[in-house]
């Protein structure tokens, strides 16, 4: 079950983190989760919501500069994130929701001024 995976997730990796001589910082268990458990297999999987984090949180835009390396370490920060539902928006969990959710709103918001000026609009 999932709930079982995420326990044995979370364990294999406090007892990593207990390796390095790191205190583990404290986790919402309710969280944790959350949206599923991201691995690095999952790079491709996210790479979209991957690319839009790394360009408005880490403030890198063009990650073909970078060596794998450096990628994958980045992609580990963010499968931290993903993991502990700690990621600071929506659009980084699932990038196409939430750009149809905004052009929702957008379409919305022109039928609502079109309506204010009288006029009915046609297939929109």
């Amino acid at each position: 079950s999932k709930k079982k995976k995420a326990k044995k997730e979370k364990e294999k990796k406090h007892r990593k983190e207990k390796g390095k001589g790191k205190k583990m910082g404290a986790v919402d268990q309710d969280a944790f989760g959350k949206y599923g458990i991201l691995k690095e297999s999952d790079f491709f999987k996210k790479q979209q919501e991957f690319t839009v984090w790394m360009l408005d949180v880490q403030g890198i835009g063009d990650t073909s500069q970078l060596t794998k390396f450096e990628l994958k370490e980045h992609f580990k920060a963010y499968m931290e994130d993903y993991n502990t539902a700690t990621l600071p928006h929506d659009k980084y969990i699932d990038y196409s929701t939430w750009e149809m959710e905004q052009w929702k709103k957008k379409k919305e918001i022109g039928r609502k001024e079109e309506k204010k000026l009288g006029r009915l609009v046609v297939g929109i």
